[in-house]
């Protein structure tokens, strides 16, 4: 896994953490998701890209919004309402304005909401 992108060890970490907290087996987690048994060992191991829908499922069985499975570290202090990041005590990009955002979706996807928050 060393040559793993960060973000599928992050998946993989949290998927099987979460997993394990909510007492379920893999077999079982692949059952409720519509998954099959391999995938859910690939995706926990951190040798599956899993597509967009498939995370979607995955994060419903196991109680979670997509995002918290995917979110880089400072960005998880968000799904609390905390708008501060974690470790560095300061908002994490675009929050601040350090950077800009530019936030693209599908017709009626949530993009001004989500704008008018940041």
């Amino acid at each position: 896994m060393t040559d793993t992108p960060p973000v599928l060890r992050r998946v993989a970490a949290r998927v099987r953490a979460r997993r394990t907290q909510l007492g379920l087996t893999a077999k079982e987690l692949a059952a409720r998701s519509g998954l099959s048994p391999r995938f859910v060992s690939q995706l926990e191991n951190g040798q599956a890209n899993i597509a967009i829908g498939r995370l979607e499922a995955v994060s419903r069985v196991l109680g979670v919004d997509p995002g918290q499975l995917v979110a880089g570290d400072e960005w998880l202090a968000l799904w609390g309402g905390n708008l501060v990041a974690r470790e560095s005590g300061r908002a994490p990009y675009g929050l601040a304005h350090e950077r800009p955002v530019a936030l693209l979706g599908m017709r009626g996807a949530g993009k001004s909401t989500v704008g008018e928050l940041l």
